[in-house]
């Protein structure tokens, strides 16, 4: 972990240096990490099967032709709609979001086109925004978290990459259409909403409750009104406050009384939304940065388990005490760990980047033990840990990417080759079961060949799975992660006082 270790003597001397002395700086950092990555490369051979060097930018262009693939197909046969089913070419129904259609691929999408420089598909789906995407007449109950992770931040993340006012004002629409779900006792919102009434519908999921700082904030810093950053405070400042068990965050919690409902955990995008929260900031927000300390200490001791195999994995916490799964999206978690390791000051942060690299290879050989090298929803570790993750009910693979998360952020810390070859890898294995002749599919079972498919084509897919490949297989200045936070659907948001495209109103 030498690689970490210089990044994070990095940060904590570029907090402390005179602004006269950072060009110097910035020249010995350079030359000092080439020597680095360069006696890295020369120390930490790769595999034999790997060792010829990777056509890094044929990889780059494949995921493109991909996307094309993707965007092409739904444009022909399902313009408009949600989601696309590829198999029956048609738009799909009954998706996250519902029956009705508001083009949640086209959203979904679009910053993936912008950053890939496809400029006729991007202009496309901007047209459609502009002549057709409304809510208003949405009679339809839809979650709040998908509402905000995946369209809203959608919209967000456009508007910083292009200045483009279109979606600074079809981002307000949707945070307003959202934000009667604020209207609780306690200010944490309900999980589900009516579009057209405002009617919300309770719920108690803290990875839904609590996840959504991120867009909220940007949202008041671009538009000038507080009170978008005041509702999310306010929810931050109460979990805060609240009592955890062991260190916990239980998953479930009354959003009337305020109060924890049972003691089960799990690791969730609540844990990522507050190290992002701090990082969005320009590390100004200590608040979220405590609580991301504080929670994750409380993961290591209770829930971090290493099977007699070697396999790390943060194991869900039930009925006081460890199940021995995890689920597959929780594998965006090495790269919690590996950058809360890298940027913040916590104590103990050798273990926790011992951690981010443990996890994302566990997460990895739960892709290769499988006969597709597609990874199920649930990895299961039996508790006598006699064997490894063993198949589950839960076995299909929907274009997920979560463990790509980890693979970019593992990649641009420490330039070990073996992250693109573990995304290339996938690249593979989606090619050979999930490509169809109009569009890509999940698989119902990854432990059955051939698979069955899913005649489903996810909007996700297009928003993340591709854009992490991309930027696996692209250099670190596209889309930089000292300059851009990826929230939960993965749309890059820019950091404050980092990020020239971070466009606030002053």
């Amino acid at each position: 972990m030498n690689y970490f270790s210089y990044l994070r003597r990095l940060h904590l001397k570029w907090n402390t240096a005179l602004t006269s002395c950072r060009s110097r700086f910035i020249v010995i950092v350079l030359l000092t990490t080439v020597l680095i990555m360069a006696l890295r490369w020369s120390m930490a051979p790769l595999p034999e099967h790997t060792v010829h060097e990777l056509d890094v930018p044929a990889m780059r262009q494949k995921v493109k032709e991909m996307m094309l693939h993707a965007w092409s197909n739904y444009h022909r046969y399902a313009w408009g709609s949600n989601e696309l089913c590829p198999i029956t070419r048609r738009g799909c129904r009954g998706s996250v979001f519902g029956n009705h259609s508001f083009g949640a691929t086209i959203i979904e999408a679009l910053d993936t086109l912008h950053i890939m420089g496809l400029k006729k598909e991007y202009q496309q789906g901007r047209d459609w925004i502009e002549a057709n995407f409304a809510l208003d007449n949405v009679s339809a109950a839809l979650p709040v978290f998908e509402l905000t992770s995946r369209l809203l931040g959608s919209m967000l993340s456009l508007y910083s990459l292009t200045g483009d006012i279109l979606y600074r004002n079809k981002a307000l629409q949707i945070a307003d259409k959202i934000m009667p779900a604020f209207d609780t006792p306690t200010g944490i919102p309900k999980s589900i909403i009516n579009l057209k009434s405002g009617h919300a519908q309770s719920s108690n999921e803290i990875s839904k409750v609590g996840a959504q700082h991120l867009e909220f904030t940007y949202l008041s810093d671009i538009t000038g009104n507080p009170v978008y950053r005041e509702r999310v405070q306010r929810i931050r400042k109460m979990l805060g406050n609240m009592t955890k068990p062991n260190g916990l965050y239980p998953n479930r919690m009354n959003i009337r009384t305020g109060k924890w409902i049972g003691s089960d955990s799990s690791i969730n995008r609540f844990h990522d939304s507050l190290l992002k929260s701090w990082l969005q900031s320009g590390n100004l927000d200590t608040e979220s940065e405590q609580l991301y300390t504080d929670a994750i200490l409380g993961i290591v001791q209770n829930m971090l388990t290493v099977s007699p195999q070697g396999d790390t994995y943060i194991s869900d916490y039930a009925n006081g005490s460890l199940n021995h799964r995890m689920d597959q999206a929780a594998c965006f978690s090495g790269a919690l760990f590996a950058f809360g390791a890298a940027y913040d000051q916590m104590k103990h942060w050798e273990k926790y980047a011992d951690i981010g690299t443990s996890v994302t290879e566990t997460c990895h050989r739960s892709y290769e033990q499988t006969p597709t090298k597609l990874a199920p929803e649930v990895l299961v570790f039996p508790a006598d840990a006699t064997e490894a993750a063993a198949p589950h009910q839960r076995n299909r693979y929907m274009l997920s990417a979560d463990v790509l998360e980890s693979y970019l952020v593992m990649w641009r810390l420490t330039r070990d080759k073996r992250y693109r070859v573990f995304g290339w890898k996938l690249v593979q294995a989606i090619e050979k079961h999930c490509r169809m002749p109009h569009g890509y599919t999940g698989i119902r079972n990854v432990y059955e060949m051939p698979p069955e498919p899913v005649d489903s084509q996810p909007s996700m897919f297009l928003a993340k799975t591709l854009k992490c490949l991309f930027l696996l297989f692209s250099e670190d200045d596209v889309i930089s992660l000292y300059e851009w936070v990826l929230n939960s659907g993965g749309h890059p948001l820019p950091i404050q006082g980092e990020n020239e495209f971070y466009r606030e109103l002053v």
